[in-house]
């Protein structure tokens, strides 16, 4: 005869898990450069163009659920093509062509240091089948690599504790 007691703590924490968060794992991507730790399951993906300057090639790296998602992006350009650039015209031209993207408004927009690196962080505010949303963005340019942190939620998410921990535990590789 098996104990009831048992049977209800097992269901119990059955539920708990099934309500908790996803948990973050640490991801070291060698050919990225960087280390980040975000929830699992991660979809990846990798998109090339042409311009001007070369090939354009994007690698994302991707967890979402329900409404939220945490996306790791870094897009290389041409060698050399980012050398000598006025950096805060390419960052403040990601930060609009981000907005423009989800037809959003740059709530606010600031320098985020990054090691050595200075980058920007912004929050937009956009709403998408009338529901409001946030993403909260950084970037960093180093070389020719531009990396964006992406997180998109619910209006008001905007500082969760597992979306601070996605952000700052994102780092580059020598």
């Amino acid at each position: 005869m098996t104990d009831p007691r048992r049977h209800c703590a097992l269901i119990f924490s059955l539920l708990v898990l099934s309500f908790s968060p996803a948990r973050a794992e640490n991801i070291v991507d060698d050919a990225g450069r960087f280390t980040v730790d975000i929830a699992q399951p991660v979809t990846r993906s990798t998109t090339e163009s042409n311009s001007a300057s070369g090939k354009i090639k994007t690698f994302i790296l991707a967890h979402g659920t329900g409404a939220k998602a945490e996306i790791v992006q870094y897009t290389d350009f041409g060698a050399g093509s980012l050398a000598g650039k006025d950096l805060t015209k390419l960052y403040d031209a990601a930060a609009k062509g981000g907005a423009a993207n989800v037809r959003g408004v740059i709530r606010s927009l600031v320098v985020h240091r990054l090691g050595e690196v200075d980058g920007r962080e912004m929050l937009v505010d956009f709403t998408a089948d009338a529901t409001k949303y946030v993403c909260r963005c950084r970037f960093y340019i180093a070389g020719d690599r531009l990396y964006a942190l992406i997180y998109v939620g619910p209006f008001g998410s905007e500082n969760d504790v597992d979306l601070m921990h996605f952000l700052n535990s994102f780092r580059l590789l020598r």
